[in-house]
C-alpha cells in the first residue's frame, strides 16, 4: 500500500480555490455549489479565497453574507445592528475570533456583575461557565442556585438524578431570548458608563471596543454617548459569546418564585414527564435559603453557561 500523502491546510484552500475558479466558468450551474463550500472555511480563508479573482470575491463575500445571516439569526445582535455594518468577510472575523474566548465571557460576566450592583437594582446578575460535563452542571446547580451543601452520597445521588431527568424532559420554547431581556431590565434599564468602566480592566476594554465591533449596532453607538440599555448589552455579549447561534441549545429554562410566601419552580409550556420530575426536585432540594430566580443553561461549542437573575434581599439592594 502506497503512503498517504498528507494534506495540509494550506494544501486544501489550494484545492478549493483551484476548484471553485473552475466552477466560476460556469456560474449558472454551481453557484450553489460554490457557496455551499465556503460554509466549511474560517473567516481567514474565505478571506483569502476573496482575494483570488473578482468572481470568487462575488461567491465569498456571498456566502459569508448568509453565514453571517443564519449564526446570527433571531438574535439580539441582528435586532440592534444598524444598517450599514460593515464589509462581511470582516464581520464574520469579529464574530469569529470573539466567540467561545475566555476575553468575551470574563467581559459579559463582568457586565452582569455591574448591571448587578448598579444603583437601584433589586437584582443580581451571574454568568458561570459550568462546563464538564452534566455531572458538573448539576453539581453548579445544587451550590449555586439551590444553595445546597454536602448532606450525603445518597442525597446528591438523588438530587442528580432528577436534575438529570429535568433536564432530558425539558422541551426548549422556540422564542426565549424575549423573556430573558424582560427579566435583565428588572436591573433598570439604562447604566451610565462613568459609573462602571473603572470595575474592572476587562470591562474598560470591553467598553472601549464594543462600539467598532462589527456588525455595528445601536448599543454601541449609546456607549460611545455615555450610557447603555444593559439587559441589551448582556443579550448580545451572550450572542457573540455563543456563537453561531444556529449551533446553541437551550438546556433548560426555570424560573423559581414566591406564591402565598411558599417559594415555587416552573418552567413554561413543559410535558408532563418534566412538571412530574420538577414536583419531586422542589420538593428534594429547594431550601429556605433560596431566593427568587431565572435561570437559563446554554450548551455551545463544547461549552455550557448559566445565566442566574437572582432577587436582591432587602438588606442587600444597592443604596
Amino acid at each position: 500500500m502506497g503512503r498517504r500523502r498528507r494534506i495540509t491546510s494550506a494544501g486544501k484552500l489550494a484545492c478549493c480555490e483551484q476548484r471553485l475558479e473552475t466552477l466560476c466558468l460556469n456560474p449558472d450551474a454551481h453557484v450553489a455549489s460554490l457557496k455551499l463550500g465556503c460554509c466549511f472555511l474560517d473567516s481567514l480563508s474565505c478571506a483569502r479565497l476573496a482575494l483570488s479573482s473578482h468572481a470568487l470575491h462575488i461567491v465569498a463575500t456571498s456566502a459569508v453574507r448568509d453565514r453571517i445571516y443564519v449564526g446570527l439569526g433571531g438574535s439580539f445582535v441582528a435586532d440592534d445592528a444598524l444598517k450599514a455594518s460593515g464589509n462581511p468577510l470582516l464581520t464574520l472575523s469579529h464574530l469569529e475570533s470573539l466567540a467561545h474566548t475566555s476575553f468575551m465571557f470574563g467581559a459579559a460576566r463582568d457586565v452582569c456583575r455591574a448591571a448587578g450592583a448598579a444603583r437601584g437594582s433589586d437584582i443580581d446578575i451571574w454568568l458561570l461557565d459550568v462546563s464538564g460535563g452534566a455531572r458538573t452542571l448539576c453539581k453548579a446547580l445544587l451550590s449555586q442556585v439551590f444553595m445546597q451543601e454536602q448532606k450525603g452520597d445518597l442525597y446528591w445521588a438523588s438530587s442528580l438524578a432528577n436534575l438529570s431527568a429535568l433536564i432530558y424532559h425539558f422541551d426548549p420554547p422556540v422564542r426565549w431570548l424575549p423573556d430573558m431581556y424582560r427579566t435583565l431590565q428588572r436591573g433598570g434599564s439604562t447604566v451610565l458608563v462613568s459609573d462602571i468602566s473603572d470595575q474592572s480592566s476587562t470591562l474598560q476594554d470591553l467598553l472601549h471596543g464594543f462600539p467598532n465591533l462589527l456588525p455595528l449596532s445601536c448599543t454601541g453607538k449609546s456607549i460611545r454617548s455615555g450610557k447603555f440599555d444593559t439587559g441589551k448589552l448582556i443579550c448580545q455579549l451572550i450572542d457573540r459569546l455563543t456563537f453561531p447561534l444556529c449551533d446553541r441549545r437551550l438546556v433548560l429554562q426555570l424560573s423559581a418564585s414566591r406564591a402565598q410566601g411558599t417559594l415555587k419552580l416552573f418552567s413554561v409550556d413543559q410535558p408532563s414527564d418534566f412538571k412530574n420530575v420538577l414536583a419531586t426536585l422542589e420538593a428534594e432540594v429547594l431550601s429556605a435559603d433560596c431566593t427568587p430566580f431565572d435561570l437559563w443553561i446554554l450548551e455551545t461549542g463544547g461549552r455550557v453557561y448559566l445565566l442566574l437573575v437572582e432577587d436582591k434581599i432587602p438588606q442587600q439592594r444597592a443604596v
